[in-house]
């Protein structure tokens, strides 16, 4: 088995297993007393009274044992915490002293950055009192040569000075008594020789202590390791290093945590939880003793402690980090921040980050091809930044930037205290000097009504500046959609998609010379778009939309399909705007445009199987979209046009979009619509969970609605159904029988009642009794005659007949 510690061919064993530690709790014993009320007595006032010295100090001993990592990275570790651990150490077993000196170190190395301190308190365990003090010697001597021969202004200690560094070599790591107790010494002895940028000497450390390691040991060792070769600019390598290290912090979890050596219990029923401390809701609590299982008695994880989970995050950014780097370095600078923006824009929703990201890429890249999307989505965010809820959701963010730059500010007060070398000090001011950047380009953006007048002046400057250029049909598409999906004015719209049309159209047939826009050769085979517009799921069957991922460069030079796809998505929303506009016969006309250009929805249509062009054609002419006439009639202004926006892009099975839309008419409208509008709005709501987030649990919280509130809206044997499904998906059966029957009950003689009656064979025949379902199905077959359902009745008593 390959693991992390092979680096440049070099070979060592694999490490040993996880062994689990054991600390024997010692019991506490009661010397018999010789009246038994006066014993009784003792006994209440210890569990009822304040907690005890004893009770407090094995509290602060779990604090610092298993929280004292994300203490430090927090600035929380307090001088108190420090004055504690030193009088742990002060009184520990021989056995325990190393996990003290092991917390000092990296106080040394993290909180005060001084790690040859931090090398001290660790040396006379790792190489015995003598070599240590050899080298301290060794070091002490060649500093004084140092201050004594250089710029007496650039003395060591203070805050604007010199960094420190190794001026006499610490000994050799194959000198090193490494073993269970003291790998964690080990472990920071390495990291103060990564803070002090002896980076091959820490090699060296790496390669020969990992496989020696186990637990913690060996999780922060692997981190070191992968932050020791980001540093060494050998990315994928150190991406490696990372993985390793979040596999074996996972694999930890397996093994309880120890108990409290030296620290005696009253009972077991009143052991100290280990819990995080007040205010610090990002870590998970303790545990006491064993790890959970389940029913069956097999193990299960415990939950993270407070260390644990912030060593998950923190290695899991440096890995993210080392993996941004090693695609610079593969795949180039103008690909990674095109692909971080698409990503924030296309799949976080984040547009205020991702429209500064494009400006970025444009201003770094322009005249590229990169630098041409990224303008034209650039417009787009700023078209997104128009709508409400995205500007509301884009001030959040600048009020956490805000939050983040004042902690940055009370973290360089705090650390002016502390003797900070001048290196350290740029280190912070840069950090602060990036916040303040970044806020202050954050500031910059307009937001609301403010986005939409830049958005349409940026749309004009792009047109104008090279009309049939890369992305430019796009931009007018754009501007239509923020003119159907934000003003709801279909005629507005309607000329925008025009235009946008007649651009489509022409850039079809254009001939121009667009050479000098090309994809570089190292990132074509990344950015390349899906060859197609729709794909099959391998898993169900079905066809869905091609993803377009962060990163992929879609436009006409790159994909086949981009010039019909927004042909298609442009003139089916101009049928919307007609439709919506009592055009219906124009409308129907246009829809054609969809067996036209979509391959798969053309052959859908030929094998008579769902597809989005018989549903528009058939949902116009019945004057409706997935709402029915009767749920339409509950809308009015523009909540009628969001609601058809909203539904055209259910029906055009592009499920983020329509749940994006609903969405927005939840935030800006609910309190405006009545009872009915409500009811179709929360089923919508609901259908979009499970389509988007394949999350049962929150749907049901919108059809839950409809037991009560919404019971007598037109949209409540829809819903019904859909708990149905649910319920069946969730193997909750007896509650998908209760609302089948339930709508039965309701309305057995409408189309929905008759379903449902159907259904409930069918569940029947599916849930392994064939006899009660022949029942329903031969009533069926005589109660329905003529219908598909008679039809289905009659197969399902032939496949029942047959088993008999």
């Amino acid at each position: 088995m390959e693991t992390c510690f092979e680096i440049d061919n070099d070979i060592h064993q694999n490490p040993s297993p996880i062994t689990t530690a054991s600390f024997q709790m010692r019991k506490k014993y009661y010397k018999a007393a010789i009246i038994f009320w006066l014993c009784l007595a003792i006994v209440v006032t210890a569990v009822a009274g304040t907690p005890s010295k004893e009770t407090e100090e094995a509290g602060l001993w779990e604090e610092l044992m298993f929280s004292h990592i994300r203490k430090m990275a927090e600035g929380t570790f307090s001088k108190n915490d420090l004055a504690a651990c030193e009088a742990f150490l002060a009184k520990a077993e021989p056995v325990d002293r190393q996990k003290w000196l092991v917390i000092l170190a990296r106080y040394q190395i993290r909180m005060d950055h001084d790690p040859l301190g931090a090398l001290k308190t660790v040396g006379p365990v790792l190489v015995g009192e003598d070599k240590a003090g050899q080298w301290q010697a060794a070091q002490a001597d060649a500093e004084q040569k140092e201050e004594t021969q250089g710029d007496p202004a650039a003395k060591r200690g203070g805050a604007g000075t010199r960094p420190a560094h190794l001026l006499a070599p610490f000994p050799p790591v194959a000198e090193w008594s490494i073993d269970s107790i003291n790998a964690e010494c080990a472990v920071e002895a390495l990291q103060a020789h990564l803070a002090l940028k002896e980076y091959e000497t820490a090699m060296d450390q790496v390669r020969f202590m990992g496989p020696k390691l186990e637990k913690l040991a060996r999780v922060l060792a692997s981190e070191c390791g992968g932050d020791l070769l980001t540093a060494m600019q050998r990315y994928d390598q150190a991406v490696r290093f990372y993985e390793y290290a979040l596999k074996w912090l996972w694999d930890q979890r397996k093994e309880p945590l120890p108990v409290l050596p030296g620290v005696k219990k009253v009972t077991r029923q009143k052991s100290l939880q280990r819990v995080v401390p007040a205010g610090k809701t990002k870590t998970t609590a303790l545990i006491s003793g064993s790890p959970e299982t389940d029913t069956g008695g097999q193990l299960l994880l415990r939950p993270w402690t407070g260390d644990e989970e912030y060593l998950r995050e923190r290695i899991t950014a440096s890995m993210v980090n080392a993996l941004r780097l090693w695609d610079i370095e593969r795949y180039g600078e103008d690909f990674v921040l095109y692909r971080e923006a698409e990503q924030m824009r296309r799949e976080e929703a984040r547009y205020l980050e991702a429209y500064l990201a494009y400006r970025e890429t444009e201003q770094k890249y322009a005249e590229t091809m990169f630098g041409e999307a990224a303008r034209a989505y650039g417009i787009k965010c700023l078209w997104a930044l128009a709508e409400p809820g995205n500007a509301e959701q884009a001030r959040k963010t600048i009020r956490k930037m805000e939050e983040t730059l004042n902690i940055n500010r009370k973290q360089q007060t705090a650390f002016r205290r502390k003797k900070l070398s001048s290196e350290e000090a740029l280190a912070i001011q840069n950090k602060i000097a990036e916040c303040e950047r970044k806020l202050a380009s954050m500031n910059l953006v307009p937001l609301g009504k403010a986005a939409a007048k830049a958005a349409g002046e940026a749309t004009n400057e792009c047109i104008a500046a090279k009309e049939f250029g890369l992305y430019r049909g796009e931009v007018i598409e754009a501007k239509a959609d923020y003119c159907l999906e934000i003003l709801y004015d279909p005629e507005v719209a309607t000329d925008w998609y025009n235009r946008a049309l007649a651009w489509f159209d022409k850039a079809e047939k254009m001939t121009m010379d667009l050479d000098s826009l090309q994809v570089p050769e190292k990132s074509q085979a990344v950015s390349a778009p899906p060859p197609e517009m729709k794909t099959k799921n391998v898993a169900w069957g079905n066809i869905e939309w091609a993803k377009l991922e962060g990163g992929k460069i879609f436009n006409q030079r790159t994909s086949s399909w981009y010039l019909p796809y927004h042909r298609m998505m442009a003139q089916t929303k101009k049928a919307l705007c007609y439709f919506i506009m009592g055009k219906t016969k124009e409308a129907l006309e246009m829809v054609n445009i969809i067996l036209e250009v979509d391959d798969a929805e053309r052959a859908n249509y030929k094998e008579g199987m769902p597809n989005s062009y018989s549903r528009l054609k058939a949902e116009f002419a019945q004057g409706r979209i997935f709402a029915t006439a009767e749920e339409l009639k509950s809308f009015n202004g523009k909540a009628r046009v969001a609601i058809m926006v909203a539904d055209y892009y259910y029906e055009m099975e592009q499920w983020k979009e329509a749940a994006e839309r609903y969405g927005q008419i939840d935030r800006e409208m609910r309190k405006d619509l009545n009872l009915k509008a409500r009811a179709y709005l929360d089923f919508m709501l609901g259908n979009c969970v499970v389509m988007t987030e394949h999350n049962d649990d929150k749907a049901l919280k919108y059809f839950e609605k409809f037991r009560q509130e919404y019971r007598n809206t037109p949209t409540w044997p829809r819903a019904m159904m859909a708990s149905f499904m649910v319920y069946q998906n969730k193997c909750e059966y007896d509650k998908a029988m209760s609302t089948l029957k339930d709508v039965y009950q309701k309305m057995p003689d409408t189309e929905w009642g008759k379903r449902a009656y159907y259904h409930q064979g069918e569940f029947l025949y599916a849930t392994g009794r064939p006899e009660d379902a022949q029942k329903i199905f031969e009533t069926c077959l005589k109660r329905y005659e003529g219908t598909w359902l008679a039809s289905g009745a009659g197969q399902y008593l032939e496949r029942i007949k047959a088993k008999e």
